[in-house]
């Protein structure tokens, strides 16, 4: 009997926790674009600048850094405007429980990778000039975390720094 109240009061419990998660695939944002692969191919270009900086935010006053989070320089076309658009429906960082339907698989062809350190230090080297996204996802406390993602112009030769911190 005891277990069956204290199922019942955690169905409660759990009924009542607010995510920023679609409910469900019909509530999901739908990509209608289509992807671009001249748009984005500047991505893989070599260029002659640098990316870096460090990934992270703020959890109930804590400090928390990405590590080992993956990092994604995005190149800005109207199909990752959309895409973004509609993923953080107009924030810097959300609730990272979220996706957008029918994403084009070509897409995440057309984005370079990096892996963050021990404190979130991340960097691209050889990145040619032009508009890029940065992208990651970081874990917090108890599964808890952010996906955070800014918008950076990059010229030849520049070393662009940046604190992806959904700021």
């Amino acid at each position: 009997m005891r277990y069956a109240v204290l199922v019942l009061m955690m169905s409660f419990v759990l009924a009542a926790c607010k995510t920023d998660s679609y409910v469900n695939d019909a509530e999901s944002p739908t990509i209608t674009l289509p992807f671009n692969e001249a748009e984005a191919e500047y991505v893989k270009g070599l260029g002659t600048a640098t990316v870096k900086g460090v990934a992270s935010f703020v959890l109930e006053g804590t400090l928390i850094r990405g590590r080992g989070a993956r990092v994604r320089l995005v190149p800005v076309t109207a199909y990752s405007t959309e895409y973004f658009r509609l993923l953080f429906r107009g924030e810097k960082s959300f609730s990272y429980a979220a996706e957008v339907q029918r994403v084009d698989p070509k897409f995440h062809t057309y984005m370079r990778y990096a892996q963050t350190d021990d404190q979130g230090n991340f960097v691209f080297y050889g990145v040619p000039s032009g508009d890029f996204y940065l992208y990651t996802v970081v874990r917090g406390r108890y599964s808890r975390g952010a996906a955070l993602y800014d918008r950076i112009t990059v010229a030849d030769a520049q070393t662009v720094e940046l604190a992806l911190d959904g700021t």
